[in-house]
């Protein structure tokens, strides 16, 4: 379906900013040249030296001026030159039900002399905080009731701008309303309790008084996939998430995600990911 853009992303009540991280400096030394997997929507302005990035998008090469909009759980390999400085942003954007405010596939580039309205208020975000010369987490508590308010517009004010750009490239603003009407139930249960259980094809049937082949059809020609491989994508995320924070066992995931045992959940990370959760977590120090 079509994408709708709202004309004001903040007169949309269900969606929900948080900021997770926020610096203008050389970055971390632990990640100067690592490989990472942020949990969140990150993006760079290099103000100073430049970066190389690699992964399965291919390779990128950033010098100043350069800005990058990257999805969560990329991964990447990253190595920054000598004294290189930049204003980095992080944070997670979701609507009801943990919708994710925006999906992309690969991270997404320009130059800051082509979107200075997009780095004035990447600023704006950052000096919220009075972040100066080093890179720390975003600690929302130490702002008043003002602060907290002028924190959120302003935040509203760089992802309309983000908005506009990932869906320029081709991403998807995933509001429920963006799809058709007797799907949007069935994906916000899907978001809600990913599971590797078969899918609920007889509730489903008799919510929507539709069959199974006629749902699968629905799918395919309002998502271009069929509904496994859509839950698939929501249970794979939802794994991920739960891997970046390493607050949970392999055997606890397992649980919690219907698997069998967490062997079963390793064959089918493996199968999905293109890697062992071990691997997965290893990878994601960020």
């Amino acid at each position: 379906m079509k994408q709708v853009l709202p004309d004001r992303l903040g007169e949309w009540p269900t969606l929900r900013i948080r900021p997770t991280i926020a610096y203008r400096s050389e970055p971390p030394p632990v990640h100067r040249h690592a490989l990472a997997i942020n949990s969140f929507y990150s993006f760079w302005l290099i103000e100073s030296g430049g970066v190389e990035l690699s992964g399965k998008f291919g390779k990128i090469r950033l010098k100043k001026g350069d800005w990058i909009f990257f999805p969560p759980f990329l991964s990447k390999r990253q190595d920054f030159e000598e004294k290189t400085r930049i204003l980095s942003l992080g944070f997670e954007a979701s609507w009801s039900g943990q919708i994710p405010w925006m999906e992309f596939d690969a991270p997404i580039t320009g130059r800051a002399g082509s979107q200075s309205s997009l780095i004035a208020k990447a600023g704006n975000v950052l000096s919220t905080f009075r972040v100066k010369d080093r890179g720390v987490p975003v600690q929302e508590r130490s702002l008043d009731a003002a602060g907290i308010a002028r924190l959120q517009s302003r935040l509203f004010s760089f992802l309309e701008s983000l908005t506009a750009l990932v869906l320029a490239h081709g991403g998807k603003l995933m509001l429920s309303e963006a799809y058709h009407p007797r799907l949007a139930p069935l994906i916000s249960g899907m978001r809600l309790k990913p599971s590797v259980r078969p899918l609920p094809f007889a509730h489903w049937k008799q919510m929507l008084g539709l069959s199974r082949v006629q749902i699968d059809r629905l799918f395919r020609a309002e998502l271009g996939s069929s509904p496994k491989d859509f839950s698939n994508r929501f249970l794979l995320a939802a794994l991920k998430r739960e891997l970046v924070t390493g607050c949970f066992s392999l055997k606890e995931l397992a649980a919690q995600f219907d698997f069998s045992d967490s062997s079963h959940l390793c064959r089918w990370f493996r199968r999905n990911a293109g890697m062992s959760p071990e691997e997965f977590r290893f990878q994601g120090i960020e």
